[in-house]
């Protein structure tokens, strides 16, 4: 048998054992759709090369009237490359699930370091070995009475900074009290996923944050970072205007 025929053969093989797996998983754990099921069999063979330092998100709008958008966040990566060569990203997008109170938001975002899903229409980012970046999700999603929940904050009691459209709080106690209001909203298990795009070959890489799990800009670990959410809120409210443009260049 020739060289070709045999690696042929294996490849066969290794998507025959590779669905195998996928359809075992999904009926095991009862997931509703077979590609959930290929995300996790792909984790036990696959180690991946990209890492989420941190997440953030920001209340639309970025500027403007506050009732525009209200209730659309954007959603920004601090990605590092553990690769040994450079990772060049194409594309991003962003979903949900867990509630039937989130769904796609109708504000969309421009700039430096912002990527669409429609890979062509991005400026691509690349990051090297060791390096991170920011990446911005220009698609927003809709929470749904996000208002009410934040009208519940005694925001006269948290003191940001920088003062000015700051990029997180003194009190961080605070952080705990939106983790409470999102899941009594929302639910426990509630998530935001971002997928990744990377290369010619648009390689997915997914993320996974439990919006009412957030903590604060000291934590590494790739959770949101609700201090800096309740700091851009209290800028919004205020009306100040914050540059994105300065927190998202690669280092």
């Amino acid at each position: 048998m020739s060289s070709f025929n045999i690696m042929s053969t294996l490849r066969v093989k290794w998507k025959l054992v590779f669905t195998l797996l996928a359809t075992i998983v999904s009926v095991a754990a009862g997931l509703d759709s077979i590609n959930n099921a290929n995300e996790i069999v792909k984790a036990w063979f696959y180690k991946e090369e990209l890492v989420v330092i941190e997440a953030r998100l920001d209340p639309s709008p970025i500027g403007g009237s506050i009732n525009d958008g209200l209730g659309d966040v954007f959603l920004t990566l601090d990605v590092r490359n553990y690769n040994m060569s450079p990772i060049m990203i194409v594309s991003t997008n962003i979903e949900w699930r867990g509630s039937a109170l989130i769904s796609k938001g109708k504000s969309g975002r421009q700039g430096p370091c912002t990527l669409s899903s429609e890979a062509n229409e991005n400026k691509p980012i690349t990051i090297y070995p060791g390096k991170t970046a920011s990446i911005m999700i220009g698609d927003s999603i809709h929470l749904s009475g996000l208002g009410e929940i934040m009208s519940k904050i005694n925001f006269q009691e948290i003191h940001p900074f920088p003062p000015e459209a700051g990029i997180g709080i003194h009190e961080v106690y605070f952080v705990d009290v939106l983790n409470e209001l999102l899941k009594d909203t929302y639910g426990e298990d509630t998530e935001i996923i971002a997928y990744i795009y990377t290369g010619a070959e648009k390689k997915k890489h997914s993320f996974s944050f439990k919006i009412s799990q957030g903590k604060d800009l000291f934590s590494k670990d790739g959770s949101l970072q609700h201090d800096w959410f309740l700091a851009k809120w209290i800028a919004l409210k205020n009306r100040y205007h914050y540059d994105m443009e300065n927190i998202c260049n690669p280092e």
